[in-house]
């Protein structure tokens, strides 16, 4: 037979009728989840019929549980001290990932690969976190709701033109419900370096 719609009131959803033998009800419930709940949640609903009787109180419940994944968003951003450098200048990018929640992360890594035209001088992160040049990964591992992670590269640039740095989230335990922020990259505009001047030198000598 058809369902037929029920009204919602706090906890109890009263059906006016019905339904006929055989018939179903449908209805669906859209809960929130607290961001406190961990593990899984157990939704249970059970059919009350208060003026007639009922010959198998068995089938009156029915459960469903669900796991709880939590989410941590790693935002990713890079910047550098100087856009337009002369071959043969030292530069610094920084990097920061920073955990936005709602929940703490954990086996979290980055990639960030030093470009060709650029050498790498000096690589220092966070203490906890570790770079690995040969690489290219910076595995960070557990940022706390509101944490932060740095890592400062200090390269010499060893070729004009235009360059692009970029660094990515690559791995996180959790879901991350915005990618949008995962990756971040700036350019570097070298300029060619001064050409050295030559060297003249002015002997003076006297006839005697």
């Amino acid at each position: 037979g058809a369902g037929r719609e029920g009204e919602h009131t706090g906890s109890l959803i009263h059906v006016p009728a019905g339904p006929e033998a055989g018939g179903t009800v449908p209805f669906v419930v859209l809960e929130q989840v607290r961001r406190t709940a961990g593990g899984s949640v157990t939704n249970t609903v059970t059919v009350q019929v208060p003026n007639e009787g009922d010959p198998d109180l068995r089938n009156n419940t029915a459960s469903d549980t669900d796991t709880v994944a939590p989410k941590a968003d790693i935002a990713v951003a890079k910047t550098v001290d100087n856009a337009m450098p002369q071959v043969g200048e030292m530069v610094t990018f920084t990097v920061t990932a920073t955990n936005n929640g709602p929940d703490a992360a954990s086996g979290v890594q980055l990639s960030d690969d030093v470009p060709a035209g650029l050498a790498l001088i000096r690589a220092t992160s966070s203490p906890g976190t570790i770079y690995t040049p040969a690489m290219g990964v910076w595995d960070i591992g557990p940022l706390a709701v509101g944490a932060q992670a740095k890592l400062t590269l200090e390269v010499r640039v060893q070729q004009a033109g235009l360059i692009r740095n970029v660094a990515t989230k690559i791995l996180g335990d959790q879901f991350d419900p915005n990618t949008s922020n995962d990756s971040s990259g700036v350019d570097l505009t070298n300029q060619p370096g001064p050409v050295p001047g030559a060297d003249i030198q002015v002997h003076k000598t006297a006839d005697t």
